[in-house]
């Protein structure tokens, strides 16, 4: 999976564990996003909604569209992966900018 592709099993852990329970997990906002893209599509958009505000506490500036700019490359594979991201992120309330 890409840095900016997403998931699931990754980002929800099947033990029942926080990923982000380090700190390093807690500083980056980024996690945040994923994080509440993957609740978002798995139908948790309370929690979901709660990621994204903590990712906004670490990035206020944070949007969809900021996100989507940086996409790296024009591999088909690789934005039909960033859909479902920029899709989950939109469910969880990430602003679109």
């Amino acid at each position: 999976m890409s840095r900016t592709g997403i998931d699931h099993r990754r980002v929800l852990r099947a033990d029942g564990t926080d990923p982000l329970a380090s700190s390093a997990g807690r500083r980056s906002a980024l996690m945040h996003f994923f994080l509440a893209a993957a609740l978002a599509r798995l139908g948790r958009l309370e929690q979901a909604r709660s990621a994204v505000q903590a990712g906004l506490a670490l990035d206020p500036t944070f949007t969809v569209r900021r996100f989507r700019v940086g996409a790296e490359t024009n591999n088909p594979s690789f934005l039909a992966q960033r859909e479902r991201l920029y899709d989950g992120m939109r469910k969880a309330g990430v602003p679109e900018g």
